[in-house]
């Protein structure tokens, strides 16, 4: 066998100080890299299908460029019209509101909620007043407001970033889909451990990946699109504000869409259209709540199943951490944990018995003979 080089420990404290030095360096865009990232798992299926086509005859360049095609003319596109439609909706519901004026919407809403619960058998002398509605009025528009203020704020600071974000994606996601086959093997190269335990790990993110953006974000879309359709049969006003809505609530475990459904049940009842609370809170339970049950177990892969409880820690934590896509690597964080875990009750914690028939099953040499061949060899 070849000597090791000299300086062998300074080799790898240069090699973490570099990565540090990068990563640093890096910081400002680590969050639209591990998009880009995100991306070209996804993407990857649909460059290999342009690949594989006889008018691609293999050229990288033109696959790549009409699988970024795809991209945006599938997802960037009819975002940005949707987002314009629920923005100037958005715009025009406000103008109307204050077009009302403020006392004299408050008192007409005290009014219809007052008139809604005498009706209640068990509540009619239960008295809603001014004071208090405008209370809660106002603590909800410090905090949308707030909120509103803020998220402007940084997007108008970071106006420069945003294009150099999208610049940085372009370039991440055109240069890996060609690589990301020999970037997985360099990957095993590189890595510590058995190249059967490194392959779990690859294979686990991946699938962890496709199974939350289809488990999650594709079921919302076609939740909220199907909501919005009853919206419009049921004569909601500003439909397209609603259905963006109704996708941004149902990212939100537990909540769900059934948070903006039932609002704008409540709302229709009080209002006196009990017609159109009816074809809301029916097109909910009846059509758009089964289909998460129906296309759930086909759309997530069996390799990234996790438990309810730990999915649902998952992402509510990614959430918190992260925002929407913390909701992405917080299951991939996740699964790799169980992963862990799994691999070291097979692999590191097993008696000499398993270890043997692991051996004969060639999933992985024992540690004995490992070091007898390491013996051999030298």
């Amino acid at each position: 066998m070849n000597a090791r080089p000299k300086g062998r420990n300074f080799f790898f404290l240069l090699f973490a100080i570099l990565i540090l030095a990068v990563l640093i360096i890096l910081r400002p865009y680590l969050g639209v890299i591990a998009i880009a990232l995100i991306a070209v798992t996804l993407l990857k299926p649909i460059y290999d299908r342009f690949m594989r086509h006889h008018w691609v005859r293999g050229r990288t360049q033109l696959a790549t460029t009409m699988t970024l095609l795809t991209f945006f003319l599938i997802i960037v596109i009819p975002g940005y019209v949707l987002g314009s439609f629920a923005i100037a909706e958005a715009n025009q519901f406000l103008t109307e509101i204050q077009s009302i004026g403020v006392e004299q919407a408050i008192e007409e809403l005290t009014a219809t909620i007052n008139d809604f619960i005498s009706q209640i058998p068990l509540f009619q002398d239960v008295v809603i007043t001014v004071e208090k509605i405008t209370e809660l009025l106002i603590a909800a528009t410090v905090a949308v407001v707030g909120w509103i203020v803020g998220s402007l704020g940084t997007i108008g600071a970071s106006l420069t970033n945003l294009v150099i974000g999208g610049i940085i994606f372009l370039v991440v996601v055109a240069t890996m889909l060609p690589t990301l086959d020999r970037l997985g093997e360099q990957v095993k190269q590189l890595s510590p451990l058995d190249v059967n335990i490194t392959q779990t790990y690859l294979s686990k993110s991946r699938e962890m990946v496709f199974s939350v953006v289809k488990g999650v974000f594709l079921i919302v879309i076609l939740q909220g699109l199907l909501m919005g359709f009853f919206y419009w049969l049921a004569g909601i006003p500003f439909t397209v504000f609603w259905t963006l809505l109704s996708m941004a609530f149902g990212i939100l475990p537990v909540v769900g869409i059934s948070f903006v459904a039932w609002f704008l049940a409540i709302i229709s009842i009080i209002t006196g259209n009990t017609a159109s609370a009816v074809i809301i809170l029916l097109g909910f339970y009846v059509v758009v709540n089964p289909l998460d049950l129906i296309l759930r177990p086909r759309l997530v892969s069996k390799e990234a199943y996790l438990n309810f409880s730990l999915m649902l820690l998952a992402l509510f934590g990614g959430l918190a951490v992260g925002g929407l896509l913390g909701m992405i690597y917080g299951p991939v964080f996740m699964i790799l944990l169980v992963s862990t875990i799994e691999i070291y009750l097979k692999y590191f914690a097993e008696t000499p018995a398993v270890a043997a028939e692991n051996a004969e099953s060639g999933e992985i040499e024992p540690l004995s003979e490992q070091a007898e061949v390491t013996s051999d060899e030298k």
